[in-house]
């Protein structure tokens, strides 16, 4: 993505902070997380530190805090007003660390993290290989990454050929490379969310450290 685009997407998420929880779409961001928060729970992992890229407002980490109590909780977002509202609702209860910040640039120390999640976000990234080489450097050994987007499968490859956006989203074998390329590798598929309940839309990967 150039970095003009970048700028647009991170204007429009700025200008939508406020309003984001609110916006007839949270319905579906709902229960992207739950599924996504019902699969880390179901793989019986119990991390210590989270990281959330592209954490928005905060409330998939919020929804994780509430599985994972006894982690640390942290998100990034490039947007500072998404960071803003996530920091405004922090509360002493579930302390969680939010900061503003790209996923090319995580300003986090090596093997920092044992699980490391992100949703909805990837095909706004400026450069998914810098963003991917980023997770699995703060990727703890034995970390899971859990990345949940639109990616062209079925239906969805001539919907976003059509589009013009087909260069933000990638065929599994271009996520294969993409993650191989980074030190990653793709463990599992899942289905997430299909749109109206017939089409799938929202697939997520689990992928860790190649050995």
């Amino acid at each position: 993505m150039s970095n003009h685009a970048q700028r647009r997407d991170v204007e429009r998420y700025d200008e939508w902070a406020k309003t984001y929880e609110d916006s007839k779409i949270q319905k579906v961001r709902n229960e992207i997380h739950h599924n996504l928060q019902d699969w880390i729970a179901g793989a019986g992992t119990k991390p210590v530190r989270i990281l959330d890229v592209g954490c928005g407002t905060g409330m998939l980490l919020h929804g994780l805090a509430s599985h994972f109590p006894d982690a640390e909780a942290f998100g990034i977002d490039i947007a500072p007003s998404m960071i803003e509202e996530a920091k405004a609702k922090v509360t002493s209860e579930v302390p969680m660390t939010f900061v503003q910040a790209p996923a090319e640039q995580l300003p986090f120390d090596d093997g920092q993290f044992d699980l490391v999640v992100s949703t909805i976000c990837f095909h706004h990234w400026r450069s998914r290989a810098e963003g991917l080489a980023e997770v699995r450097r703060v990727l703890a050994p034995g970390g899971r990454f859990y990345l949940a987007d639109h990616f062209a499968i079925g239906w969805l490859r001539p919907f976003f050929a059509i589009t013009m956006t087909r260069s933000r989203v990638h065929t599994p074998p271009e996520l294969d490379q993409l993650m191989a390329g980074a030190g990653l590798s793709i463990a599992e598929w899942k289905l997430l969310y299909r749109l109206g309940g017939r089409l799938p839309l929202i697939h997520g990967v689990l992928a860790q450290a190649r050995d």
